[in-house]
């Protein structure tokens, strides 16, 4: 489900805008989380008359969308915050935001394993 988001996000971004494309994708994958979470209620008792588990086929569909969804939404953060930074210095606030992140990532796993209980 990679594909079609970066598909769609590179199709769409310069036409449509990025305030525009960033708070469309979040707002679909929204609405895919709502679609999943109504399918992922109680996905046996859901059946077509054919004999298809429409709930699980839901459940696929709309994590599938949400996916899509979601990586169009971060193409389009990224390329904003590309375009926040002066041509100058725009590699180096690139890095900054990047190492903070991924330093953010690994320090709430420490956060994370303290707060959860032993079994």
């Amino acid at each position: 489900a990679n594909l079609p988001g970066n598909v769609v996000s590179g199709a769409f971004m310069d036409k449509v805008g990025r305030k525009v494309m960033l708070s469309s994708s979040m707002v679909c994958a929204a609405l895919c989380l709502a679609c999943f979470a109504y399918y992922a209620r109680d996905p046996d008792n859901q059946r077509e008359e054919s004999g298809m588990p429409v709930g699980q086929v839901g459940i696929v569909l709309s994590a599938c969308a949400f996916q899509a969804f979601s990586i169009s939404g971060w193409n389009t953060i990224d390329c904003m915050t590309g375009e926040l930074f002066p041509t100058s210095n725009r590699s180096t606030g690139m890095g900054i935001c990047t190492a903070s992140g991924r330093i953010g990532a690994m320090v709430a796993q420490f956060v994370n394993g303290s707060l959860a209980e032993d079994p």
